[in-house]
């Protein structure tokens, strides 16, 4: 799962879309530090995901001890997302890591 949008001009290939979009395993819920991911995809309150409160220009201080060492978003739950696990790097050059 990728959350977010690239804006390109590149000529892409059309991939084969995820049939099931989530296995229900719930890890996602169980590791965000903020509990911003709820059972319900519409009861989620992105306003306390770390990720999105990064790039505010003001945090408040009580989100501070949630960041454990992270300087810009957190990604917990990418991480631990098994679709993210069969995830395929990408051979196009420009989409590659530094």
């Amino acid at each position: 799962i990728f959350l977010g949008e690239i804006i390109t001009d590149l000529s892409l290939e059309i991939d084969i879309p995820v049939k099931e979009s989530c296995r229900k395993c719930e890890l996602c819920l169980n590791a965000c530090p903020t509990n911003a991911l709820k059972e319900q995809v519409k009861d989620n309150d992105f306003n306390r995901c770390l990720s999105y409160l990064t790039q505010k220009k003001h945090i408040d201080e009580y989100w501070f001890d949630k960041f454990k060492g992270k300087i810009f978003g957190c990604d917990i739950c990418q991480d631990i997302c098994p679709y993210n696990k069969e995830a395929k790097l990408s051979h196009i050059e420009e989409f590659k890591a530094f």
